[in-house]
């Protein structure tokens, strides 16, 4: 079991190294996998995640996915090209998401997310 672990998060460490690299939605092709680098992630960043782990909790993988990327640093255009969306349909899932979780209209979501 550890060595299979051990190998799903070296898989899923290699596909968020690639779509770092050059941001496709041609790099992840399952939820499943979405659902490991995101486990890979945790595992990672250890306690520093909790809160955003915490926060993302309820959300449906695709925004629990947008909500991990962009504290990883991952702009609007490259969030779009992972995510097969508009750019402008982004800014809308960020401005939903920001009354979800109590911001105001001027906060800046990407700051917030970094700073959890």
């Amino acid at each position: 079991l550890y060595i299979m672990k051990t190998l799903t998060y070296e898989k899923a460490l290699l596909m968020f190294v690639q779509l770092k690299e050059n941001p496709t939605p041609t790099i992840v092709h399952t939820d499943a996998e979405w659902e490991d680098i995101l486990e890979t992630i945790d595992w990672l960043f250890g306690d520093r995640i909790i809160p955003l782990k915490k926060m993302c909790c309820p959300f449906s993988l695709r925004i629990r996915v947008l909500c991990y990327l962009v504290y990883l640093g991952f702009d609007c255009k490259s969030l779009a090209n992972v995510l097969s969306l508009s750019p402008s349909t982004i800014v809308k899932e960020k401005q939903r998401l920001k009354k979800v979780i109590g911001l105001s209209g001027t906060d800046n979501f990407d700051h917030y997310i970094r700073m959890l």
